[in-house]
């Protein structure tokens, strides 16, 4: 359900008011062409909604921010629901333009690198086959697939130090 309104300027203290509604030629129709901030600012509007409202309005009082504060300085907790403020440094973090950039970059590569086999089995999803390959548990069969290369063993070194006593058994 939509709810429609129009803004309609009021009328001045001074001036009677002879219905609540005015007429249509009292509504006030900005466009870019039109719009002056001074007389935006100057302009008495009340916004009229024509249909049902959408609002749930049986919580008006807990959204209250009077109400919110009230309860604060009484009891000294916030309400339920916020956290924190989280504060890092994000300088060295790609922008937007450029996560697109690098989301974008990795779809066409996935779409013209991996057989058409490979990407049906993540659902052509770029994001599935990342998961797949960052789970540890998938490390054996993403090996089989030739997705990765197999992690270099290093021979064990094992070294005898050489100050440990010997046994009598020699006699």
């Amino acid at each position: 359900m939509t709810t429609k309104s129009k803004q309609i300027p009021l009328p001045d203290e001074n001036e009677a008011v002879s219905c609540l509604v005015p007429s249509r030629e009292a509504a006030v129709f900005r466009t870019p062409y039109t719009y002056s901030a001074n007389a935006a600012a100057s302009e008495k509007v009340i916004i009229i909604p024509e249909g049902e409202s959408m609002t749930q309005q049986q919580f008006k009082d807990e959204c209250d921010i009077n109400n919110i504060l009230k309860r604060y300085q009484t009891t000294g907790i916030m309400p339920n629901g916020t956290r924190e403020p989280m504060f890092d440094d994000f300088t060295q973090m790609p922008d937007l333009q450029e996560a697109f950039a690098i989301i974008q970059l990795a779809e066409k590569d996935f779409v013209q690198n991996c057989p058409a086999v490979l990407r049906k089995r993540f659902g052509n999803d770029p994001l599935e086959f990342v998961n797949y390959l960052n789970n540890p548990e998938n490390y054996d069969e993403a090996v089989k697939l030739g997705l990765i290369n197999p992690r270099e063993q290093s021979p064990l070194d094992v070294t005898v130090p050489s100050d440990t006593p010997q046994s009598n058994t020699e006699k």
